[in-house]
């Protein structure tokens, strides 16, 4: 989404004009999402080895788990979706 939505904002005639508001909303989202993480990684390092549940809307999702993927200090979670319980 975040490659996408710029591409086409800079293809339709009718959106011009709306690029500076995408960047800046899209540099918004990418902060928050970030500041989650941190919150995440925070939390997982102090209540290692203890169960967490992490909610969120949908579309934090995606980014969400893709960057606790590449978490460099490989904590020892595990991710699960909450119908894996």
């Amino acid at each position: 989404m975040n490659q996408g939505i710029p591409e086409i904002v800079r293809l339709t005639p009718g959106l011009r004009g709306c690029e500076a508001f995408w960047n800046a909303s899209r540099a918004y989202w990418v902060r928050r999402n970030d500041e989650m993480l941190r919150n995440i990684r925070r939390f997982a390092t102090e209540f290692a080895g203890k169960r967490l549940v992490v909610l969120c809307g949908y579309e934090h999702r995606y980014y969400l788990r893709s960057h606790l993927y590449d978490w460099d200090e490989q904590p020892g979670y595990v991710l699960k979706e909450y119908w894996e319980y």
